[in-house]
């Protein structure tokens, strides 16, 4: 049953490190020079998921007008990043939440 517990909270720890990081892209999007993140994610054993390293997107920016390099973040893939981070941080919240109310249970039938 704790396992469950532990999965869930590597998953939002997970979650909220890729919501940091996505933040931090939009945060410079409009910084001349500035290269995207990407958090990478590896699975631990026995089970749950873990921020295995934070890597710099290699994808080129383009050139201003005054000859700069750009930033290489991409507002719209951003968003689809922001969105599918929510979604991973609210299933595990979820998955917290319900793990947490069937030890209750438990714990209620054992104390009869």
């Amino acid at each position: 049953m704790f396992s469950v517990l532990d999965i869930a909270a590597s998953g939002l720890s997970a979650a909220s490190a890729r919501i940091a990081v996505t933040a931090g892209n939009i945060a410079n999007l409009n910084t001349s020079g500035y290269q995207a993140r990407r958090a990478n994610l590896t699975p631990v054993e026995p089970a749950g998921v873990r921020v295995d390293s934070v890597t710099l997107d290699e994808t080129p920016a383009g050139i201003d007008e005054e000859g700069l390099e750009t930033s290489n973040v991409d507002l719209v893939g951003e968003t689809v990043n922001l969105i599918r981070d929510k979604h991973l941080y609210q299933a595990n919240a979820k998955l917290l939440k319900t793990g947490d109310q069937m030890l209750g249970t438990l714990l209620d039938v054992l104390a009869r």
